[in-house]
């Protein structure tokens, strides 16, 4: 494709940042990081979808649960020691430090605010979440109160997530008891509220897994015992009944990072359920990923383009399905052991400067590759590095149809298309549709049932 010329008299200033910043850029590989109950955490490229390397953390003992910051250098991994270890990537070689919790915990899974300052660490067994300030290595704690009343429903597996993954709006945790939900306000650290969460005869259970939309609207709710997937909608605080019956034994769940689309595992279903948000009212169009996946399928996430669902369970291999086919379509190899928390972060496999998690899966211009991959994702000449403007998590859309000009082939930067018919104005106004935010499958947490957590007397040292 050739180019087309630049308006550059109206816009000079402007194109020169965003060629500065593109040229800073480099190509970023989206990785998985797994942690299976060894001192190893296992590196995957999800490219290749081949076994890349590992990290084993100084001191590390039966890690649990994982989260990555979203500027996708750094891996933190929270063990049995009640150490949080981090993991820098960043300066070409892997470098470690360490936060102590303290006191007697047992920490399970933790999740990361969207402005990558905060980790909340849910404790098994306990009334509280650990808070630790990444800058500063503080740590405090939050009661939840699981345990009033003379009752404990503190989970002995408790789920944890953040909403919304983006950096807009009230953030807030959400932790699975045996009751329901705790909500944790992040900007006041304050327990918000408990939200109770019934099935069957109307008796309490909890979560084994929870998932938040993009939007921050739901919270999935996968019930074990129930083979549901409930919603709850976050601003009214309120547990919709039965949204989807799934199959047998439903633990992990995974939303796209478009919001459309729910991938749940059935560990003693052997399979992983889909459904499309769209089809839900009140219960969803439920169906089934073709093609074998791994043994007791039990932890799921997705890449950040959309394009992949990463399956793990009792084995040592990953299932990789297609979202497009919803088609198994690959197997990662090679892993030490069954798979206890998957994390994947971020990337921008073309270099674009556009993150892989807002360009998305799709082939905006038909040319047979996918826009994650693809640095004219409209075909119209102009790179997206050009086109997304000064802030690429929330690209420009400068005629206002709420598709981004770098997915729109009549606006964007020159030529005889969009804007008036000049094509010469750049805005970085309103972002109308912007990019769905990027951090939701960082966040899936480490839920395995604690039969296999501690089915493993001694923990299996992950291969080097």
């Amino acid at each position: 494709m050739t180019g087309r010329p630049v308006c550059r008299a109206a816009a000079g200033t402007f194109l020169i940042a965003v060629i500065l910043f593109a040229a800073s850029r480099s190509e970023a590989t989206p990785f998985a990081y797994l942690t299976d109950l060894g001192e190893t955490v296992t590196i995957v490229n999800t490219v290749t979808n081949e076994v890349s390397g590992s990290a084993s953390p100084p001191g590390a003992s039966s890690l649990f649960g994982l989260a990555v910051n979203p500027d996708g250098n750094t891996v933190y991994a929270v063990d049995s020691n009640r150490l949080v270890h981090i993991i820098d990537f960043s300066g070409g070689t892997t470098t470690y430090d360490s936060i102590n919790l303290g006191g007697s915990l047992s920490p399970f899974g933790l999740v990361i605010t969207p402005d990558g300052s905060t980790l909340y660490v849910a404790n098994a067994n306990s009334n509280t979440v650990s808070v630790v300030d990444i800058a500063t290595k503080g740590v405090t704690s939050i009661d939840i109160e699981c345990d009033q009343d003379g009752t404990n429903n503190c989970s002995s597996t408790p789920s944890i997530t953040v909403t919304p993954v983006s950096g807009a709006g009230p953030v807030y945790v959400y932790v699975g008891t045996n009751a329901g939900v705790s909500v944790i306000n992040t900007s006041s650290q304050t327990l918000k509220e408990n939200i109770p969460v019934t099935c069957g005869h109307d008796e309490a259970c909890g979560p084994i897994s929870l998932a938040a939309s993009p939007d921050g609207k739901t919270l999935f709710i996968s019930i074990f015992s129930q083979d549901q997937v409930l919603g709850m909608d976050i601003s009214m605080d309120n547990v919709i009944d039965i949204i989807a019956e799934v199959g047998t034994s439903p633990e992990g769940v995974a939303v796209t990072p478009d919001g459309k689309t729910v991938y749940v595992a059935n560990m003693n279903g052997q399979s992983v359920s889909v459904f499309e948000v769209s089809t839900c009212g009140p219960e969803c169009t439920v169906s089934t990923v073709s093609g074998t996946v791994v043994s007791e399928p039990s932890i799921i996430a997705i890449s950040p383009d959309g394009g992949s669902a990463y399956v793990g369970g009792s084995g040592s291999s990953l299932s990789v399905i297609d979202t497009s086919t919803n088609a198994v379509t690959a197997t990662v190899s090679g892993l030490s052991g069954e798979i206890f928390a998957l994390v994947i972060s971020d990337g921008d496999s073309d270099g674009d400067g556009i993150p892989d998690s807002v360009e998305g899966s799709a082939d905006t211009d038909g040319d047979g590759v996918k826009d994650s991959l693809d640095t004219d994702a409209d075909g119209d000449g102009i790179p997206d590095s050009e086109e997304a403007g000064p802030d690429p998590r929330n690209p420009v859309d400068s005629d206002g149809d709420d598709i981004p000009d770098y997915k729109d082939p009549t606006t964007g930067g020159g030529g005889d298309g969009g804007n008036g018919g000049a094509g010469c104005s750049v805005s970085s106004g309103d972002t109308g549709g912007g990019a769905f935010s990027y951090l939701l499958y960082l966040v899936i947490p480490a839920v395995i049932l604690m039969r296999r957590a501690f089915k493993k007397t001694v923990p299996v040292k992950a291969d080097r």
